[in-house]
């Protein structure tokens, strides 16, 4: 009697897959799907809520923050329900400052105010205006205006750091490396800020800057995040650091935007910082070791 050949060839179209290969097809092919269907969810949601909290006559600042969080709420809903995303020590990578470390945890706070520092002084020796110290000083001993930028700047780390790090960046590392990851990453997290910045009245070269600005934070964050034994935590730092010293800067301009000057430095200097990172930690992990997988 003739027996057909066992084999482990799967064949699909042109393109044949051994057994192995073709549960890692799978699976990255459904890294993908979820990772589509997060970003597709999340524009909606934010994106919905934007246009009805900012489409009246007045603004209705509860939908707008709503908006502003659902990086974070569906990333959230993502977490818990999805099956193959390790739950085994999530409540560490969320509170915990010990998995961090104390010398990330001093890079966190300082990298960002020193990026803007050194703007700053670029800026100045190269002949342009800049922001007053003693206003920022100002700001920065008001107490009610102090406790407005500590809310507003962490509070939107803890609004989308668990979508597009704890959820988005720690998938897409499955498929990919981590410098090919910070840019997919980077990219939807860029266009997602592009209502914002149109109802902030930013556009042409300004918007251009500062959605570029946000697509090299990617890779600062992803680099934060894989030194940090993938801490959600440390690029909810990370994120409301960055607002929060983009907040004082700005209350040195009386609300009026930054010089665009300025403002090409501090990409610039995003810009060098990431250039390190990718040469000095390589493409792979951004780190010199592995991270801990717990």
């Amino acid at each position: 009697m003739f027996l057909p050949k066992l084999t482990n060839v799967r064949v699909v179209g042109n393109r044949q897959f051994h057994t192995a290969d073709w549960s890692t097809h799978m699976e990255k092919t459904g890294i993908l799907k979820k990772v589509t269907l997060f970003v597709l969810i999340t524009y909606l949601t934010s994106w919905g809520l934007w246009m009805i909290a900012y489409g009246g006559d007045s603004t209705n600042s509860l939908l707008a923050l709503v908006g502003a969080c659902m990086p974070s709420i569906v990333g959230a809903f993502f977490l818990v329900f999805d099956k193959t995303v390790s739950k085994t020590g999530f409540g560490k990578r969320v509170y915990s400052f010990r998995r961090i470390g104390f010398k990330q945890v001093l890079i966190i706070f300082l990298f960002y105010p020193i990026i803007l520092i050194l703007s700053v002084i670029a800026h100045k020796l190269t002949g342009g205006t800049v922001p007053p110290l003693s206003d920022m000083l100002k700001a920065l001993s008001n107490p009610s205006q102090l406790f407005i930028f500590i809310f507003m700047g962490f509070g939107a780390g803890l609004g989308e750091e668990f979508g597009w790090r704890g959820y988005m960046l720690e998938l897409l590392q499955r498929r990919w490396n981590a410098f090919t990851s910070s840019i997919v990453v980077g990219l939807a997290w860029a266009a997602w800020h592009i209502p914002l910045r149109i109802v902030q009245k930013v556009h042409g070269f300004e918007l251009f800057i500062s959605l570029f600005m946000i697509f090299l934070l990617s890779f600062l964050f992803t680099w934060i995040y894989n030194n940090s034994n993938r801490s959600i935590l440390s690029v909810m730092i990370a994120h409301g650091m960055v607002n929060f010293s983009t907040y004082i800067l700005g209350s040195a301009s009386n609300g009026q935007p930054l010089p665009i000057g300025l403002n090409v430095f501090i990409t610039l200097f995003h810009l060098v910082f990431t250039i390190i990172i990718i040469w000095v930690y390589k493409p792979d992990t951004f780190t010199r070791k592995l991270s801990a997988e717990s």
